[in-house]
């Protein structure tokens, strides 16, 4: 090697250990990007993806007393901006959403999302095309701090519990949108709340939650559909709750939360289904819990959330896996 080149070497990797990677450079792990923050921060929300644009729903801005609301308001990411749309006819939080058709039907949650309080039953269905809202039949089990899921033209309600914070269900009731009719399903093997959901294939993947709030759980299981049981999977590198996942690509990223520290996190883990593997990804900017996360294209984007002291946040940021 010429003393030229070996020199050149040293000088790159004497810049690498002082000033770390070169500006711009993406890691195997992703990278973050920040974009236009939430109007009204938020935390307690849902989102949901239609036409390539995330419909953030409902939840509490905690800027007094908590009172949610049933704010809607639509990202369009091609123009990195945001759109007021029709409030949610039930104002509530820790509810559940799920897509069919094009159409967002939000499930259950809790009007005040006060420890103890009772969850509700109420379901009601947006539809983007016309921004109008559509009440639809009751969940038969009232519940907050559940996780929704949308397989094979049905709508899945996975855990929760009756009276916010507590005592956890693993109680699964299908949704059948084209009769608006509910059926019972088989357990969750774990009973949890504030849990996540994810599907693909065809399959739902449940993700931590705790038994109350807020004791974290690294429980993953799958659920079959098509078979109605349930199966254990590895579990999450970190015990959480309070998260949330989407998928992209095949696989599902689990985003925030808070562990036994009760300190919200910045932490990313995807999980690959097809291995039954995990491995952590950059972290994300705004360590937030009670957020919500969604894939759009090919980046997966976090948005709202909470601080440890419960003040509602705006934040939007795109992880790039």
């Amino acid at each position: 090697m010429s003393n030229m080149r070996r020199y050149t070497l040293n000088l790159m990797c004497a810049t690498i250990l002082i000033c770390g990677l070169p500006s711009g450079s993406v890691s195997a792990e992703g990278a973050w990007a920040k974009k236009a923050d939430l109007p009204t921060p938020r935390m307690g929300i849902h989102a949901n993806v239609v036409d390539d644009r995330l419909y953030v729903i409902g939840g509490d801005t905690m800027t007094a007393a908590s009172v949610p609301s049933g704010l809607v308001e639509v990202y369009d990411p091609t123009m990195n901006a945001w759109t007021r749309k029709a409030d949610m006819p039930t104002a509530r939080g820790f509810f559940g959403t799920a897509v069919v058709d094009g159409k967002i039907y939000a499930i259950g949650g809790s009007p005040n999302m006060i420890e103890h309080d009772p969850g509700i039953a109420v379901v009601e269905a947006y539809d983007p095309t016309t921004d109008t809202w559509t009440r639809k039949a009751d969940m038969p089990t009232p519940r907050a701090d559940l996780t929704v899921s949308a397989a094979n033209g049905k709508i899945y309600a996975i855990g929760g519990t009756r009276h916010v914070a507590v005592d956890a269900l693993s109680l699964v009731e299908e949704y059948d949108p084209a009769t608006d009719t509910w059926t019972r399903k088989a357990d969750m093997p774990t009973p949890r709340l504030h849990l996540t959901s994810a599907v693909v294939n065809g399959k739902i993947y449940v993700f931590g939650g705790s038994p109350e709030w807020a004791v974290p759980l690294a429980a993953t299981e799958a659920y079959d559909p098509a078979s109605d049981t349930w199966s254990r999977l590895a579990e999450m590198p970190t015990a959480r709750t309070g998260i949330w996942a989407a998928a992209l690509n095949g696989k599902i990223y689990v985003v925030g939360g808070i562990a036994w520290e009760n300190e919200p996190l910045p932490t990313v883990e995807e999980y690959d289904p097809a291995a039954d593997t995990w491995r952590s990804m950059a972290d994300m900017p705004t360590p937030r819990m009670l957020l919500a996360v969604e894939a759009i294209g090919g980046e997966v984007y976090a948005v709202g959330g909470a601080t440890s002291n419960y003040a509602a946040l705006p934040a939007l940021e795109a992880l790039t896996p």
